[in-house]
């Protein structure tokens, strides 16, 4: 295993995580690891030199994290643990978003579940545009201070509202955020117009998550067959697909190129695409699920696949980043500005 430092913490975490979003029963065909299965993931996990440990409050609302934490046991102090809060959890008004009353309630259920007094890495999961941005961080200050969360992380947030965010802490003389975990992977792009230059500037780490697609990366759908029975992306108008947000036009020229790429190396699809966002400038660590041990073993396969500079401009040419003004007239105008005026 590899280990990248996480932002400027002092803190080194395995380039490969583990999430925990499959444990548990209740979020239909993204869930349905036992505990049985819990174990069996976390300590092939544990055995690989995997440190760095994923979960959510909203994942089967709650039971992720009580499996996760089971799954541990005693070796809790061995990993970085991470949660995450602010999705709606409960039908009452206010069991959703990033007051101080649901962030606290919330922090204190995951560390009930999870058995534990603190978590490393307390994520906010998504922007709340009703909380004020300075009562988040004063509210993320007092949960440090409690000492049941060790560092505060953004998810799923906008650069802008990051970057405000940690202005405002230092502003107030208080911690700001230190990690980023965003969709990342070689169809979606989108962090890197803004977010990873954001997080790179500001000496954050970066965790990805849908490092895989939902399972499009891994080789099992194929270019004019119907996906496969059980398949997340089986409806194209499901939860899963409309997070992706995904031109299917465009899809199979990338798995097509993966396939060709992985046969190269004796490789499976789903090692070479987490292959190449490792090699990504700006990631610090790349999220994996597994619903079964042996699925681990086959992510964790990538850290024997090394791509080479003509491979990953392959993998480029297929699947470009999809620039968003100003971006692209940044872009355009890179060259100018050390190359003189023209002539």
């Amino acid at each position: 295993m590899n280990y990248r430092w996480l932002g400027d913490t002092g803190l080194r975490v395995s380039e490969i995580a583990l999430g925990s979003s499959p444990f548990g029963s209740r979020m239909g065909a993204t869930s349905g690891v036992d505990q049985q299965g819990a174990d069996r993931i976390v300590g092939r996990a544990l055995e690989a030199g995997v440190n760095l440990f994923d979960t959510a409050d909203v994942y089967s609302y709650g039971e992720a994290e009580e499996r996760l934490g089971r799954a541990l046991g005693n070796r809790r102090d061995e990993v970085l643990l991470t949660t995450k809060c602010g999705f709606r959890v409960a039908e009452s008004p206010n069991h959703a978003g990033s007051s101080r009353v649901h962030l606290v309630r919330q922090v204190e259920s995951s560390l009930r579940r999870l058995r534990v007094d603190h978590v490393d890495v307390l994520y906010v999961h998504m922007r709340d545009e009703h909380a004020s941005l300075e009562d988040l961080m004063l509210t993320i200050e007092g949960l440090i201070q409690s000492g049941k969360v060790r560092y505060a992380g953004a998810s799923n947030f906008p650069a802008w509202c990051v970057a405000a965010a940690n202005a405002r802490a230092g502003v107030l003389g208080k911690p700001g955020f230190v990690v980023y975990q965003g969709l990342w992977n070689v169809l979606c792009r989108d962090c890197e117009e803004e977010i990873v230059p954001m997080c790179r500037e500001l000496a954050l780490g970066f965790v990805a998550w849908g490092s895989l697609a939902y399972g499009l990366l891994t080789g099992k759908y194929r270019r004019g067959e119907d996906p496969p029975e059980g398949a997340r992306l089986r409806d194209p108008a499901s939860h899963e697909a409309r997070y992706l947000r995904l031109d299917r036009g465009r899809v199979f020229d990338v798995v097509d190129e993966l396939e060709a790429i992985a046969a190269e190396h004796g490789a499976t699809t789903s090692q070479v695409a987490l292959a190449w966002l490792r090699s990504r400038p700006g990631i610090t660590s790349v999220l994996v699920g597994a619903s079964a041990a042996e699925q681990l073993e086959e992510n964790l396969g990538t850290l024997d696949v090394e791509l080479s500079a003509p491979e990953l401009e392959r993998i480029e040419s297929v699947s470009p980043p999809l620039g968003r003004w100003p971006g692209w007239q940044i872009a355009s105008n890179r060259e100018s500005r050390v190359a003189g005026m023209p002539h």
